[in-house]
């Protein structure tokens, strides 16, 4: 914690198929959970991290990285602020030099962090909620699967740094940018298909434009107050779950539902259900509309039983649909 020291929490390096689930990493001042030096299919699943200032999860030239079902929290603790008034990334992608060959290591250039998926995660109050950085020349995040996230009220929602993405797609993910000064993308890359995405701060245009995004609409459980966690447990999965409402529900794309294997678990949500069909924007699906229940109990009562409708009733279900 002098400043000096990039100490990760967890590393893996240089170890293939690495699996890193049920975790909980706090407070540290270098990566919290390392997966690197060319270390190859590695699952990073079910963790939960807060207040780590370099970056939360990191794959850096880890080829076939699976990062999934993660909370990522950032702190109000100014101690484990990277910028400004953030840690740094939430999740990040990266081919740092100092393992190839061009910056003294043994990898050759063709070992990347390609081939990655990033699903189901929920990443609030970091300083990029998911973050493409750059590296050696030549670069490219190739086949870059990000879908189903939420991303909460971080610096920026989704950071890249124009190398290219190749064959990559970035899907239902919610992007709700709410404090001053955070935005929802910054930067693009060659070679990404972006679709069917929230963003709460409109249109970025570009690449990210698609007719299938929303761009209001979006009711969380938990809407304001991201930017005052103070320790582990202060935000739980629940603060990110839609309501019933929402205008993301639904309104994903489910291209990728049928990919899912018994590696690949796309089809799952954050806390291990099955996407609904169509499926929704975001890490959490929607939950059924019990909000609608009084309405069809008391038609179906009026219909089969012979009850009769009061205004209270008609009152109850305006108030209700509002």
């Amino acid at each position: 914690e002098d400043g000096n020291n990039w100490c990760s929490s967890i590393a893996i390096v240089r170890s293939d198929r690495a699996h890193v689930r049920q975790n909980l990493v706090e407070r540290s001042y270098g990566e919290g959970i390392n997966i690197n030096y060319g270390s190859s299919d590695a699952i990073v699943e079910d963790n939960r991290v807060y207040g780590v200032r370099a970056v939360g999860i990191y794959a850096d030239s880890a080829p076939n990285a699976i990062i999934r079902r993660n909370i990522v929290l950032g702190t109000s603790d100014s101690k484990y602020w990277r910028y400004a008034k953030t840690t740094g990334p939430g999740i990040a992608l990266n081919t740092e030099p100092y393992a190839h060959t061009e910056g003294g290591g043994k990898l050759p250039t063709s070992v990347q962090s390609t081939n990655v998926r990033i699903y189901g995660n929920l990443v609030a109050y970091t300083g990029h909620g998911i973050a493409i950085w750059g590296g050696i020349p030549n670069t490219a995040f190739r086949n870059t699967q990000i879908y189903n996230n939420t991303l909460v009220d971080n610096g920026v929602q989704f950071r890249t740094m124009g190398e290219d993405m190749p064959d990559s797609i970035f899907a239902n993910n919610i992007l709700l940018s709410i404090s001053s000064g955070t935005v929802d993308v910054n930067g693009s890359s060659a070679g990404l298909t972006t679709r069917n995405n929230y963003y709460g701060k409109g249109d970025p245009g570009g690449v990210y434009s698609h007719s299938g995004n929303r761009y209001s609409g979006l009711q969380l459980a938990k809407m304001s107050g991201w930017r005052s966690i103070s320790s582990a447990d202060a935000v739980s999965a629940a603060d990110f779950a839609p309501a019933s409402t929402s205008a993301t529900n639904g309104a994903g794309y489910d291209g990728h539902h049928g990919a899912a294997s018994a590696k690949d678990t796309y089809n799952l949500d954050y806390q291990a259900n099955p996407h609904n069909k169509p499926m929704d924007i975001g890490a959490i699906r929607s939950g059924p509309f019990l909000h609608l229940v009084p309405i069809f109990t008391a038609i179906i009562a009026s219909t089969l039983l012979g009850e009769h409708l009061a205004l209270f009733h008609v009152i109850g279900f305006v108030l209700i649909l509002a």
